[in-house]
């Protein structure tokens, strides 16, 4: 009896525990639930579509980023070359055709040496005998890009005489030789023309200044020696001395000293604002012009249109004369009438003409 209550108090207790266990649910062990909820919500997730892509892209662009660097560190170690870039220089623009080689001498020059090729005009540079393969494909993309340059600084006319060189050293003697002659009749052409120089009035005074050195210029490079000082005698030489645009005064103002010489640029200076000057003073002078001609008052037309409307006011206030052949008189008969002079019997035609006198 004791066994039976015994296992049905159990049985009735645990019958109880389960109802009370639906009514309140069980407790939770949280530190087992937040150790398994990443390893369950890891194994649930969905996987990210773009995640392979994006590894993809990764390394193709670690892959670019090495093969740039390989080429920068491959390119340090070669001569620089010409690209096509410097062949379509703007500076290649400067032409040759025969006239003012020295202008053409000096622009081509600097373009030369901006791109360090004027030795290989000159002839001055040339290639080492134990050259490696790098210097001496710098020193022939050197040398093509002289001959490119110089061949197409040149007219079509003056390339046929340098067709037949081959090196551009042999292709610039050529013109030195036809171009910059040092003869006496081009000296004394240069000078005249130096002579013939004139400052017009009213005309830019800074392309005046450059045309004299200009000149000056083709003069040094043909062997004849000319200083500064005597560039600003020059210029002062082709300003005019006569008239009312004349530049004695100024001339006059410099003074220059035996201690102190007038400088080129001291001058060009000068002239310019001498320019400057005179200009400010014919504005003036048209400006005062200008007022005289609006406040002078013109004498003659006020009088006349004053005659004017007087004599159209008379002419409409007084009554109209009569034209009646009644009122007139006859000159022969001295009467009123409507008789013509030619009808009267005393009518002579010969009437108020003087008498002929015999010759």
């Amino acid at each position: 009896m004791t066994k039976k209550s015994s296992t049905a108090a159990p049985s009735a207790l645990g019958e109880q525990t389960s109802h009370e266990e639906s009514l309140n649910p069980p407790a939770i062990d949280t530190s087992q639930a937040n150790a398994s909820q990443p390893d369950d919500m890891t194994s649930e997730a969905p996987l990210d579509p773009f995640a392979s892509l994006k590894a993809m892209i990764e390394a193709q662009y670690e892959e670019i980023k090495l093969l740039r660097n390989q080429s920068l560190e491959a390119n340090k170690n070669q001569p620089p070359r010409s690209t096509e870039s410097e062949a379509k220089d703007p500076l290649r623009k400067v032409k040759f055709n025969g006239k003012h080689f020295s202008s053409f001498k000096i622009k081509f020059q600097n373009i030369c040496q901006l791109r360090h090729i004027w030795e290989i005009v000159q002839g001055t540079e040339s290639l080492p005998i134990n050259a490696s393969d790098s210097q001496t494909l710098e020193f022939r993309d050197k040398v093509n890009l002289a001959k490119s340059y110089l061949q197409t600084s040149l007219s079509n006319e003056v390339f046929k005489m340098i067709r037949e060189d081959e090196t551009p050293a042999e292709m610039w003697k050529t013109l030195i030789a036809n171009y910059e002659t040092k003869e006496w009749s081009n000296t004394i052409y240069v000078l005249r023309r130096l002579c013939q120089l004139r400052y017009e009035p009213r005309t830019d005074m800074l392309k005046h200044i450059t045309k004299v050195p200009s000149t000056i210029r083709e003069l040094n490079d043909m062997g004849k020696t000319i200083t500064e000082q005597e560039t600003v005698e020059w210029i002062l030489i082709t300003l005019p001395d006569s008239g009312s645009d004349n530049f004695n005064a100024f001339i006059n103002h410099l003074k220059p000293t035996p201690q102190q010489e007038v400088k080129l640029k001291t001058l060009i200076s000068a002239l310019l604002n001498e320019e400057e000057k005179r200009g400010e003073r014919a504005r003036m002078r048209r400006t005062d012009r200008q007022k005289t001609m609006d406040f002078k008052r013109h004498k003659t037309d006020a009088p006349t249109n004053a005659t004017h409307e007087i004599n159209a006011i008379q002419a409409r206030t007084q009554p109209k004369r009569s034209t009646s052949l009644d009122d007139k008189w006859c000159f022969i008969c001295r009467k009123r009438g409507n008789h013509i002079a030619q009808d009267h019997p005393d009518f002579d035609p010969n009437h108020g003409k003087s008498a002929q006198r015999p010759r």
